[in-house]
C-alpha cells in the first residue's frame, strides 16, 4: 500500500474519526476523494465525519454519493439509515424556524 494512496489516506482518516477528530478526518477524506472521487469507503467515511461534526446537510450529500458509488456495498444499509435520520432532523429544524422574539412593548 502506498503511504499517500487513497486507501492509506482513507484508513488514516478513519483513525482520526476513532480519535474523535472529525474535522481532521474530513480534510483527509476529501484529499483521498481528490485522488479517487468514487472511492466508496472514503465517501461513507466523509458522511460519518460530517455527521459527527454536526453538519447534517453535508453528511447526507456524502452518504448519497456513497450510495451512488456502491448501492449494494457493505455500508449501504447504514448509509440509508443515516440519511433517513438526518433528513428528519434537518426537516424538524427547518419547520421549527428561527426563534421568535416577543413583540415590542
Amino acid at each position: 500500500m502506498q503511504p499517500n494512496g487513497v486507501a492509506a489516506m482513507t484508513g488514516n482518516a478513519y483513525v482520526l474519526l476513532d480519535r474523535q477528530k472529525p474535522l481532521a478526518a474530513i480534510d483527509l477524506f476529501k484529499r483521498a476523494l481528490g485522488t479517487s472521487p468514487g472511492f466508496s469507503q472514503a465517501l461513507f467515511g466523509l458522511g460519518e465525519a460530517y455527521r459527527l461534526e454536526g453538519q447534517p446537510v453535508q453528511a447526507i450529500a456524502a452518504y448519497k454519493r456513497y450510495l451512488e458509488s456502491s448501492p449494494g456495498g457493505a455500508d449501504a444499509p447504514a448509509a440509508r439509515r443515516q440519511i433517513t435520520e438526518l433528513e428528519s432532523q434537518v426537516g424538524s429544524a427547518r419547520s421549527a424556524g428561527p426563534p421568535t422574539e416577543p413583540p415590542p412593548q
